[in-house]
Formats: structure tokens, C-alpha cells, sequence
């Protein structure tokens, strides 16, 4: 079992955090853990090569068009739009269900339906400009991931990517040139973006009827510190690290996490809309203890 510090990963920066647990998700038996730095740095302990790995790992553009949420899928006469409605939803949960693909459960339910009828979306697929579905902004995200894919994810890896023209998944507050401008050029980590996507798959959006949750969201998402989010210490896998967000998001005292390996925790600071026709997010973080 080899060790591998992923400077490039942060666990300050919310797209880092989710990418690194996407890392446990798309790589079986490898474990995460945090270093104990003021900025936290992802380590993976890992038997073999991390990137070589990884890029055997990473979906290919026709394993994306697969997943459930696609909007046209092969196994579905029923479309799957930006708005969706109950109907739609249901037909692609039977699918999801016998084909055991979570990412239906990250981005939608029906368990609250949205004036004009329409399912509601989860924080991390929040509303991008032109209607694009989560799906379609995955796929761009993949087709941007070409050439030496070994070198690229050692450059995520390490923090030295150059970033490429993009969206992204839509809320990655490190994509704007200017930091704050919604309508600035854009720029994302193609890496980043699509392990991200895979790390909210432990992340699953449920519904009370009148009000949308997404696992590890307290308030509505313009909040300060709506969605906070752990590091730790102990290397763990996908599933112990499924775990161990039950525990940090159960309410116990600091000293009870503690207990359990946490190390830190930090909070969600959303980007205020300009405008009410601002339908863009971006979340940065500030560091709650």
C-alpha cells in the first residue's frame, strides 16, 4: 500500500473535497484521509500507481451516456430534461433501481414537486444558464478529458492542471476569472469536475413533501454554512467515509467528533446572486473549527 498526497486536493475547497471522495468511489480499496495542515491536503493510501489507476478507472464518454440521468437513454423511451416530471422520474427509477446507478438520487426526486409540476433539483445540480441537465454538463466534462489522461490527473493531483473553458457541474466558486463575476469567462479542472460528480453520489437527495434535502445540507443554499463538510485523520474507504458523514452531521459536540478522527470542519459561503435573473452558483468555504 503506497501513500500519495494530493496537494491539489483541498479540503478548504468544496470541488476538491467532493473530488477526493470521488477518488474512494471510482477506485475500490483505496482509502482518503486528511493532513493535519492549516489548508488540508487530501492522502490517499493506494496499492499500486494512484494516476495510472484512476485513469483506468475514469468513465469513458459511453459510460456516461449510460448512467440514468442521461437525457436520451437506451434502455428509456421516456426523455429526462432539466424540468422533469413525475412521471419521467418514475420511469427512470425503475431503471436506476435494476441497474443499481445512484445518480439519479444526487440530482432530482419526486418526493417535492416545484410550481408547474416539475421534480426538484438538488443543490449540486443547481440551475445553469441555457437549461443544461446535469448530465449533459458531465458529458462536456468528459469530452474535455483527452490526450495523456495519466498526466493530466497527476496534474490535478499535485495542483498544477491548467484549467480548460467550462462550466463545469455549475458551482465551483473557483471558476470565475474575477472570483465574484457570474458573467466572467469560465474555467474548471475537467479532472476535478468529473471525480466531484462521482464523490456526491454518497450524497443522496431526499424529500418531505414540501421542502428538498440533500444529505449534509441544513438550509437553504444561499446560507452561510448551508452545507458544511469534514476532514479526518484515520484512512478510510468509500464506505467507512459514508459513515463517518453520519457522524459528523448527527449534531454531536466537537469533542465527540473528535473522538471518531475529525479533524476540522468547514462551511459553505454561496456567491449572492447579482440579480433576480442570476441563476449561476459558486460555493467557497470558510473554516468552522
Amino acid at each position: 500500500m503506497s501513500t500519495f498526497r494530493a496537494v491539489g486536493l483541498r479540503g478548504n475547497w468544496l470541488n476538491g473535497w467532493l473530488a477526493a471522495i470521488g477518488v474512494t468511489v471510482l477506485l475500490p480499496g483505496t482509502r482518503l484521509s486528511w493532513s493535519s495542515d492549516v489548508i488540508p491536503t487530501a492522502i490517499f493510501e493506494h496499492e499500486g500507481d494512484l494516476a495510472d489507476d484512476l485513469a483506468g478507472a475514469i468513465p469513458s464518454e459511453e459510460d456516461i451516456n449510460d448512467l440514468t440521468i442521461a437525457r436520451h437513454h437506451s434502455k428509456s423511451a421516456v426523455e429526462l430534461p432539466r424540468r422533469v416530471d413525475p412521471d419521467a422520474f418514475a420511469d427512470r427509477a425503475r431503471l436506476a433501481r435494476a441497474s443499481r446507478d445512484g445518480s439519479l438520487e444526487t440530482t432530482i426526486t419526486d418526493l417535492v414537486v416545484e410550481d408547474g409540476g416539475w421534480c426538484a433539483h438538488a443543490p449540486f445540480d443547481p440551475p445553469v444558464p441555457k437549461g443544461l441537465t446535469l448530465h449533459e454538463r458531465l458529458s462536456t466534462v468528459r469530452a474535455a478529458i483527452d490526450g495523456d489522461v495519466h498526466s493530466a490527473i497527476e496534474d490535478s493531483l499535485c495542483g498544477r492542471a491548467r484549467r480548460s473553458q467550462g462550466n463545469g457541474l455549475g458551482f465551483d466558486a473557483l471558476r470565475f476569472a474575477s472570483g465574484v463575476q457570474a458573467q466572467a469567462d469560465v474555467a474548471i479542472d475537467p479532472i476535478v469536475e468529473l471525480a466531484c460528480f462521482y464523490g456526491t453520489l454518497l450524497l443522496p437527495v431526499r424529500g418531505g413533501g414540501s421542502t428538498i434535502r440533500q444529505r449534509g445540507w441544513t438550509q437553504r443554499t444561499l446560507r452561510r454554512h448551508a452545507f458544511a463538510w469534514p476532514v479526518w485523520q484515520p484512512p478510510l474507504g468509500r464506505w467507512a467515509i459514508d459513515g463517518l458523514l453520519d457522524i459528523a452531521w448527527s449534531g454531536q459536540p466537537l469533542t465527540a467528533l473528535k473522538v471518531w478522527g475529525i479533524s476540522g470542519l468547514f462551511g459553505s459561503v454561496a456567491q449572492q446572486p447579482r440579480s433576480r435573473s442570476d441563476v449561476s452558483r459558486a460555493y467557497a468555504s470558510e473554516r468552522l473549527w
